[in-house]
């Protein structure tokens, strides 16, 4: 049975990139061979090596953390490129077009897959979990306000209809938070 990442089509294109990161690193000349070449392989290599560890996680959270980390090596292997470009190291503009191209493909597969697996909120710190119940709150309640549109909230109670309980409960985490 094959490994999940085995069958994500941004694992592959990492593979891929990596292919086309290694042409590059071998027209390096050898006076980088232990410092860009290096860098910009293994910068590559993480990518996919955190696609990977990433869907084998326990959670969505630690997924999204993973697809995270695959970026952050992403955008550093764009940071080689451009020294490797602005140094003149490399005369072959096309896989230099080339490799550029692939990584704004790839950083958007990434970014959308990463969208996909939003972070858990259970798992963070109780200040984060408290700005997240107040974001969700202000959700709610600026829905329960677009439905309620001409009714005058002031002659609501609370018992009158869930949306006015919705409301009343928004309203006193506001006042909640603003203290």
């Amino acid at each position: 049975m094959p490994y999940k990442f085995e069958q994500l089509d941004v694992w592959k294109l990492s593979l891929e990139y990596i292919d086309t990161i290694y042409l590059l690193a071998e027209k390096l000349p050898k006076s980088e061979e232990y410092t860009l070449k290096s860098q910009i392989v293994r910068a590559a290599t993480s990518i996919s090596l955190n696609i990977a560890e990433g869907s084998t996680g326990q959670s969505d959270a630690e997924q999204a953390r993973f697809l995270g980390f695959a970026i952050r090596s992403l955008i550093e292997t764009v940071a080689c490129h451009h020294i490797i470009q602005r140094r003149g190291y490399i005369q072959d503009q096309t896989l230099l077009a080339k490799i550029y191209e692939d990584s704004q493909v790839l950083a958007r597969k990434l970014q959308s897959f990463r969208k996909l697996s939003p972070p858990s909120v259970e798992k963070t710190n109780p200040l984060r979990r408290r700005r997240f119940a107040v974001q969700h709150l202000h959700r709610q309640w600026s829905i329960v306000h677009r439905q309620m549109n001409k009714i005058e909230i002031e002659n609501l109670s609370p018992s009158n209809t869930p949306m006015a309980r919705n409301l009343c409960a928004a309203s006193a985490w506001e006042s909640v938070r603003m203290q």
